[in-house]
């Protein structure tokens, strides 16, 4: 009954200010035949008539139809504004909900922690953190799954638009007994005689470490184990199978716990960009925006060198 009666008080007041039953018909984008039904079921309900009508003059309002058009207007009004607050409510909630989506690497080493004490001073704000590959990370932002995503780059990718916001390091680790572990120093070359751990050739992370050994004068090893997954990779290394190109900031805890050990290759320093890049799809938050920020300040992906 209520909704009903809310459309036909709707097409009343659309009529009055109007001026006529074919200016309310034109308004509303329905039949003039429509508008006179919705008014004389309008009348039937109030039990009097609204509208003086007179054959070839304009219909004007009885005074009980004035009564009624001050009343509607303003109770139409006020389902206006409650329909926009509750609009806006809606959007301020999904606002407060932050979908992050990252390289394993940073997601686990980089972003975990820091995200977790940025709630503790954010309790409204509610983060999701997803684990993928680049491809992923590329398709969770154009589709919209995301707000905020983040990768490891060589520099500026065709797939999205993105920020340099940090530089990572990466070195070559190995098990503590394995034969280089207590050298010195490490020239590349010594690097091919032992076998290596390595990512997936064809994934992003396996032609970075491809691309980082070439540039060192390595332009190939011999692969005892390909793998997929920064934890995997530490743990065969952990196990003695071979030595691997790790970030340092993934291996920091394997390092401290000794299952792992850096090796001091003399070469020049390895290191990748962190890129952060914003979804097309969706409204950019305040949220999203603020732990962007955040993450910044406190360097959750490395110091920017004076070269980016």
């Amino acid at each position: 009954m209520f909704p009903s009666t809310f459309r036909r008080l709707e097409v009343f007041v659309t009529i009055v200010e109007a001026g006529s039953f074919a200016g309310g018909a034109q308004r509303l984008n329905i039949s003039q035949a429509s508008v006179s039904d919705q008014i004389a079921t309008l009348e039937r309900q109030v039990g009097c008539a609204l509208f003086v009508r007179r054959r070839g003059a304009v219909s004007t309002l009885t005074a009980q139809g004035q009564e009624l058009y001050t009343e509607a207007a303003k109770l139409l009004a006020q389902g206006e504004r409650i329909a926009s607050h509750l609009a806006a409510s809606r959007q301020a909630r999904r606002r407060r909900k932050v979908i992050i989506t990252a390289q394993p690497f940073i997601g686990e080493s980089l972003l975990c922690r820091l995200s977790t004490v940025y709630k503790q001073s954010h309790e409204d704000i509610e983060i999701g953190l997803k684990i993928g590959g680049y491809q992923s990370i590329v398709n969770d932002l154009r589709e919209g799954r995301a707000d905020i995503g983040y990768f490891t780059s060589s520099g500026a990718v065709a797939d999205l638009q993105s920020d340099v916001v940090g530089i990572q390091e990466l070195a070559f680790f190995a098990a503590p007994g394995h034969p280089l572990a207590q050298a010195e120093a490490i020239a590349p070359g010594q690097l091919i005689q032992y076998q290596f751990v390595m990512a997936y050739r064809e994934t992003r992370f396996g032609q970075t470490q491809a691309n980082l050994l070439k540039a060192i004068g390595i332009p190939d090893v011999p692969v005892a184990y390909q793998c997929q997954g920064d934890s995997i990779i530490k743990e065969l290394v952990s196990l003695g199978v071979g030595i691997s190109l790790l970030f340092t900031s993934s291996a920091a805890s394997a390092v401290e716990a000794r299952r792992i050990v850096r090796l001091p290759v003399i070469a020049p320093r390895l290191e990748m960009q962190v890129r952060e890049a914003l979804s097309p799809r969706r409204p950019v938050g305040e949220a999203t925006l603020d732990l962007s920020r955040f993450f910044r300040d406190q360097r959750a992906f490395g110091i920017l060198s004076n070269a980016v």
